[in-house]
């Protein structure tokens, strides 16, 4: 069974984001951490070790934090500023990207396949209590 071109679309824009944010880290990041690591607690050392890091875990890194709020958001940026190699990079962001998309697209399907039995925990609190334990 094929997907349908619109089922695609998003995975490729979530690896195309990725890839923005990979190259902004790649073209602009260690410069802005090498200005500004000092003032904020971040030292050489530490930017070595991250480097360092990045190397042996870096693949994982992308992988698992697509599945991390606050990691999602900026795991890709600080890959690129780390020199994470880019072909490394792409394999882990669109393994992650797939999954991650169509997890939420099944879990979406169940929960609307499940409202009438949800509905009535649809409440203001309700839905507070979801944003919650959701996260970001």
């Amino acid at each position: 069974m094929q997907a349908e071109p619109q089922a695609r679309r998003p995975n490729f824009l979530i690896v195309l984001g990725d890839n923005v944010g990979y190259v902004l880290g790649r073209r602009y990041g260690r410069g802005i951490l090498e200005r500004v690591g000092p003032r904020v607690g971040l030292s050489a050392a530490k930017l070595a070790a991250a480097d360092r890091y990045y190397a042996s875990h870096g693949g994982k890194t992308v992988f698992l934090g697509r599945f991390i709020p606050v990691v999602r958001s900026v795991g890709f940026i600080l890959a690129g500023a780390a020199g994470l190699p880019w072909r490394r990079f792409i394999v882990y962001d669109v393994a992650g990207a797939a999954i991650w998309a169509t997890g939420h697209t099944v879990l979406g399907y169940l929960i609307g396949a499940s409202y009438e039995r949800w509905e009535k925990y649809l409440t203001p609190f309700g839905l507070l209590i979801l944003v919650v334990l959701a996260g970001p």
